[in-house]
């Protein structure tokens, strides 16, 4: 009864935010249909946090001088096994470990992995790997997309969720960089907003306090379209979404972009 209340309240708060939409001449954020596109594609993050960027041929620029690559390229190569399949990557020790918390320590002492230079991660996706494995060379990835061009915000949180199972801030806050600069760039237009399954991932594999978790309400929040999840979605989304529109709800004005003022809103702290 709790939750069907919460969700009454997220109904009317929207309803009333189209309303006042109209009133007031606001921009419809629909636009018609879109040209199809592939499920992957390259994307700049444009405006987004800077973060390293690509240096010749697509190294990543911490690598470019003679003695950082002799640090981190010429040293034991890593197998990294995935999924249920067992997939096997290839990847230079040095360089994840110096990017991943959680493969620095298996690769410590007298761990199993750290003999046999192999770490298995047979619960994750070996597409998801994937994108670990292009950024870390080359500080970017091929972005997913859905089959009519728009985010594949699906793969964007179960790339995110692995980045934080592997320790790995700096990835981490790259992937948030680019699903903000989708959400800004394509705000105007018929944007896309997670479903239930992404909402899902995101709040069964992070905490409380995850910056992902953050995103995905202020996504919904300043939304203008009555868009909530058709299927079951966590009780906790609901109401960090009720809560969060009723302390806006006393704001003057449209409903702002968190991302578009505080880019480092949903930053993770990096260690030194």
């Amino acid at each position: 009864m709790f939750r069907r209340r919460l969700q009454d309240q997220v109904h009317s708060y929207y309803a009333q935010q189209q309303t006042d939409q109209h009133q007031h001449g606001r921009v419809t954020y629909f636009s018609g249909p879109r040209e199809e596109q592939p499920r992957y594609r390259h994307c700049s993050t444009g405006d987004a946090p800077p973060m390293p960027m690509t240096g010749p041929k697509g190294l990543d620029q911490s690598l470019a001088s003679s003695d950082l690559r002799s640090k981190f390229l010429y040293t034991d190569p890593l197998v990294v096994r995935v999924g249920r399949l067992s997939k096997r990557f290839m990847v230079h020790k040095n360089l994840v470990c110096r990017d991943s918390s959680f493969f620095k320590a298996a690769c410590k002492g007298a761990f199993r992995e750290a003999q046999s230079n192999e770490v298995k991660l047979p619960d994750d996706e070996p597409e998801t790997f994937d994108n670990f494995v292009q950024w870390l060379y080359t500080r970017d990835f091929e972005k997913p997309a859905t089959e009519v061009g728009g985010p594949d915000w699906e793969c964007f949180f179960d790339t995110y969720v692995l980045a934080d199972k592997l320790g790995a801030p700096k990835f981490s806050n790259y992937v948030m960089n680019v699903m903000v600069h989708e959400a800004e760039t394509r705000w105007d237009q018929e944007l896309s907003l997670p479903d239930a399954a992404a909402v899902c991932v995101a709040y069964e594999n992070t905490p409380g306090s995850s910056p992902l978790r953050r995103f995905l309400v202020d996504l919904y929040c300043c939304n203008n379209r009555l868009e909530i999840p058709k299927h079951a979605v966590p009780d906790e989304f609901v109401m960090e979404i009720a809560f969060t529109l009723k302390r806006r709800s006393v704001e003057s004005g449209p409903p702002r972009r968190p991302w578009s003022y505080d880019g480092h809103r949903y930053h993770l702290e990096v260690p030194e």
